[in-house]
Formats: structure tokens, sequence, C-alpha cells
């Protein structure tokens, strides 16, 4: 999982608004997940199959703002 931390710190200094993790899923890849530190727990995350599609979705959820 050492691949998987590194990649959250590199999506977070990329991001430092949000808040990034993954979800280990016993049948399929990580599941990578994303929230704004600023939001309640009532904003749904965004969640991703790769890094680089939840990268891609937080940078164009940064740009509808």
């Amino acid at each position: 999982m050492r691949y998987a931390h590194n990649v959250v710190a590199r999506l977070e200094k990329a991001h430092p608004l949000w808040r990034v993790w993954y979800v280990p899923r016993a049948t399929a890849p990580l599941l990578w997940c994303a929230r704004p530190w600023a939001a309640d727990h009532r904003f749904d995350p965004l969640c991703a199959d790769s890094a680089e599609a939840l990268d891609q979705a937080i940078t164009a959820r940064d740009r509808e703002r």
C-alpha cells in the first residue's frame, strides 16, 4: 500500500483543498475518493477507479467553482 499512500500525498499536494483517500476492494482495484476539506459529510465525495481519473475529476470540479 506504500504506492497508494504516495499517490494520496501527491494528489493532496496537487489539490490542497481536497482530502483524498482510497478504499481497498476485494475483487477490484482500489477505489479513489476525494472531498473538499471544507465540505461537510452531506457532500457526496468524488470517486474514480484510478488516481488519474480522480485527479481529472477534482480539476474539473475546481474549474466549475
